[in-house]
């Protein structure tokens, strides 16, 4: 089987030799430099390799789907892809950047949003894509080797459905009140977004 090829960093250029490490949600506003470092620094390598590989970071769109002041959720099931995640529950669709997203695209990041978005989810309306910020963890084996760029998808109703359902269980459209209950089972990543969307009151944007 080919070994897939990804879209990394290695962490001395993300981070711009340490000066600019930082953990948690780290609002587009406050370093756009990061954009421009993958954009520069970024290339394809491949996967098998990079996944137990602390040098590199694997650029990971992370997309949330929000309908007016509500967020989806979704439950990670065994037969998913990434098996150290199973049984969570995530706030934010995604995965690896591959060459194709390259392809005739001015912005690799949103062609790779826009494609898992449409890969993953069935749904027929307007959206509208925007950049939120960075996410970055350093706790566990998952998160050492993975870098988020985060997205919000507005979309006008909620009429959706996931199409791999072997793979994920839909769960709803919750408010981020009603999103409280379930921060403890949700993923590491789900738990930063969710605090920082709290904090921000970013239900209302």
């Amino acid at each position: 089987m080919d070994d897939e090829l990804v879209l990394v960093i290695t962490r001395p250029e993300l981070f711009n030799e340490k000066k600019d490490y930082f953990t948690g949600l780290m609002p587009i506003n406050v370093n756009s430099k990061i954009l421009r470092r993958i954009s520069i620094y970024g290339y394809f390598k491949g996967r098998n390799f990079v996944e137990t590989s602390l040098g590199f970071q694997q650029i990971i769109p992370y997309i949330l789907i929000k309908q007016k002041d509500k967020f989806f959720m979704y439950k990670r099931l065994p037969k998913a892809n990434e098996t150290r995640l199973h049984e969570k529950l995530s706030l934010g669709i995604g995965g690896h950047i591959n060459t194709k997203d390259a392809e005739d695209s001015k912005s690799v990041l949103e062609s790779a949003s826009k494609r898992e978005f449409e890969e993953e989810i069935n749904y027929q309306g307007t959206w509208n894509l925007k950049l939120l910020g960075f996410l970055n963890l350093d706790e566990n084996p998952v998160d050492q080797v993975h870098f988020g760029v985060v997205y919000i998808i507005e979309i006008e109703n909620q009429n959706i459905e996931v199409k791999e359902t072997h793979k994920i269980e839909k769960k709803g459209f919750y408010t981020l009140q009603e999103l409280e209950p379930y921060k403890e089972n949700m993923e590491e990543w789900s738990k930063v977004v969710f605090d920082y969307l709290k904090s921000q009151n970013l239900a209302k944007v």
